[in-house]
């Protein structure tokens, strides 16, 4: 209960002061308030997995708070400092890359996410051509990174489809990768698409929400 008490008050109270701090100035300017909000999930990844003892899957998921933390200080300068922000994509790149990880240690494989990822990949490529979002001037690495992420999404997804039993550490886990997911569509249409307002608050709410729910997820593991 003392979790989700935080998980609320980070919600409520946190995230919506962050979001109204990088309004009222900027992105940069809000850059503590953001760090905050990354310790926080990062803290309460490291609390659960002492809690509920160190497996393989939680130390995987809590490497990847810790690189996201790294990936939100880098992220802030997305608009300003080119090389910052490939910064901070690599970070978030090993973000996905041990979140999947996680997944495929606890959960294993059948194969089959492996060919809907492939079917979700060729279509995001296909919606960025016609929307002319040029991800490939930013160099190799955010071209590879939708690959990561997508991959990251659909393996939850797909977990949450086949799950019999119900299990709040994969329920968890998945709906946050999902957010997570939802948080870099928006970003990839509001850094290289239009500069839309509302595309940056569905960045923070998807993000944050998402990382929370995955914190939440190692006192359940």
């Amino acid at each position: 209960m003392i979790v989700w008490g935080i998980g609320l008050v980070y919600l409520i109270v946190l995230l919506p002061l962050y979001m109204y701090v990088e309004k009222k100035r900027s992105i940069l300017k809000a850059k503590k308030y953001k760090l905050a909000l990354s310790v926080i999930f990062g803290a309460l990844g490291l609390w659960g997995m002492i809690d509920q003892g160190f497996t393989l899957f939680s130390v995987f998921v809590l490497i990847g708070l810790l690189a996201a933390i790294a990936g939100d200080y880098y992220l802030v300068y997305i608009k300003h400092d080119r090389n910052k922000f490939l910064k901070g994509v690599f970070f978030f790149a090993l973000t996905q890359l041990f979140y999947t990880i996680a997944m495929y240690l606890k959960l294993g494989t059948d194969g089959k996410e492996v060919m809907l990822a492939a079917v979700a990949i060729a279509i995001i490529w296909q919606v960025t051509y016609r929307l002319e979002m040029n991800l490939h001037k930013e160099g190799f690495l955010l071209t590879i990174y939708p690959f990561l992420v997508t991959f990251m999404a659909v393996k939850a997804g797909y977990e949450l489809y086949v799950m019999e039993s119900f299990d709040y550490s994969i329920v968890l886990f998945s709906v946050g990768a999902l957010l997570f997911f939802a948080s870099d569509i928006f970003l990839g249409l509001w850094r290289f698409y239009k500069s839309v307002s509302w595309y940056k608050y569905m960045v923070a709410i998807g993000y944050f929400t998402g990382q929370l729910l995955i914190a939440i997820s190692l006192f359940y593991s």
